[in-house]
C-alpha cells in the first residue's frame, strides 16, 4: 500500500503528458491542474521523488525556456504494454462485468455517468470506457437522457450468472442450499453456547 499509494496521481500526471502533442509538459504548468491532478505536494517535489518515471529537460530552440517534464524510456515501455493489455477481449470483458455489476446493486439499474467517473478508478475503467467498451456489450449496457438532460448507463437485462457470486459457483451444492463458510479456531478457543448453536444452524 505504502508502495502505490501515490499510483492515481503518477498515472494523471502520465497521462497528461502523453496528451501533448509534444509529449512533454511544462513543470510550472502543473501548478494550475494540482486540483485536479490531485497531486498531494508541491508539483515540482512530487515528480522528483519519480526520476524512473518523470524526466526533466530544457527543449532545444525555445526562447525564455521553462523546464520539461517527459516519461522515462523504461516507463513508456510499461505504458506501451499496458495499451495493449486494454485491446485483449479478457481485459474487455472484465471491466464490463465490473461495471455491470454495480448497476445491478442500484435499485433503479441505472446511474449517472458523472457519478460513475467518481467510481472509474476503482472498477478499472479507461478514460473514454463510453466510447469504447459501453457500445461493445449492448446486451448489457445503453447510455439514456433523463431528468436535467444528464446522460445515464442503464442495466438492459438481468444476468442471474454475474448475480451468483463465485463462491457460490465453487460450491458444488449452491444450488438450494446455503453456501458453506467453514471456520477453524485457534487451539484452546472456547465459544459460546449461543454462538456455537447459531454457527451450527
Amino acid at each position: 500500500m505504502e508502495r502505490e499509494k501515490n499510483l492515481r496521481q503518477i498515472i494523471n500526471i502520465k497521462n497528461l503528458i502523453k496528451s501533448e502533442p509534444s509529449k512533454s509538459h511544462p513543470i510550472s504548468h502543473l501548478t494550475k491542474s494540482r486540483h485536479s491532478l490531485q497531486i498531494p505536494t508541491r508539483p515540482v517535489d512530487f515528480v522528483r521523488q519519480f526520476p524512473s518515471i518523470f524526466e526533466e529537460f530544457l527543449p532545444a530552440g525555445i526562447a525564455s525556456v521553462q523546464p520539461h517534464l517527459r516519461l522515462t524510456p523504461q516507463l513508456l515501455d510499461i505504458d506501451s504494454k499496458e495499451q495493449l493489455m486494454y485491446q485483449r477481449h479478457s481485459y474487455t470483458h472484465q471491466a464490463a462485468d465490473r461495471l455491470f455489476k454495480m448497476l445491478m446493486v442500484v435499485h433503479t439499474n441505472r446511474l449517472p455517468l458523472n457519478l460513475i467517473e467518481l467510481f472509474k478508478w476503482d472498477l478499472g475503467l479507461l478514460e473514454d470506457y463510453v466510447e469504447t467498451i459501453v457500445p461493445e456489450f449492448p446486451n448489457y449496457f445503453k447510455v439514456v437522457v433523463r431528468k436535467y438532460g444528464l446522460p445515464e448507463l442503464e442495466m438492459v437485462c438481468w444476468s442471474d450468472e454475474l448475480a451468483t457470486s463465485v463462491m457460490e459457483k465453487k460450491n458444488k451444492a449452491a444450488k438450494g442450499m446455503p453456501v458453506a463458510f467453514p471456520m477453524q479456531f485457534s487451539r484452546g478457543f472456547e465459544m459460546d453456547k449461543k454462538m456455537k448453536k447459531w454457527m451450527d444452524e
